[in-house]
């Protein structure tokens, strides 16, 4: 959920938004997929569900890159019951592995994982940019 937009923040031609540097596991369990070939087919959809959510069309100028934390996600999702601060705190840590894996000039969350927001701005230095629609505060709680 990173968005790169090199030379101080503007999003201009041929510019990078987000990255992705690493080759593994591609498309789910036991995928062998370059992350790159796993990226084509995964950024139009994305894109297609941009414009359909949200109205934005993004340029075919601007190199679009994803950094997929899909090992992370397992590793770090709460098991069984939890409260709402621990999966505040579980959020804000797949956010860094995340911005761990790649640090954007513009932090894009569209989860609503408010204490995401923190960790990209205090601790790894980006802008922040986001669209809230369910608030930390909601039932039913959590991605899990």
């Amino acid at each position: 959920e990173g968005a790169n937009t090199e030379n101080g923040g503007d999003c201009s031609e041929g510019q990078e938004l987000g990255s992705s540097h690493e080759e593994g596991a591609g498309a789910g369990k036991g995928g062998s997929v370059k992350r790159d070939e796993y990226n084509d087919a995964y950024k139009h959809r994305v894109m297609k569900h941009v414009g359909d959510r949200f109205g934005i069309q993004v340029s075919s100028k601007l190199t679009i890159k994803f950094v997929h934390i899909d090992e992370e996600w397992e590793q770090l999702a709460p098991k069984g019951p939890v409260s709402m601060i621990a999966e505040s705190v579980a959020t804000v840590r797949l956010a860094l592995a995340a911005l761990n894996k790649f640090t954007p000039d513009v932090y894009v969350d569209t989860t609503g994982a408010a204490f995401t927001f923190l960790a990209a701005k205090v601790l790894a230095g980006c802008k922040v940019a986001a669209y809230v629609h369910y608030p930390t505060i909601s039932t039913p709680r959590g991605p899990w």
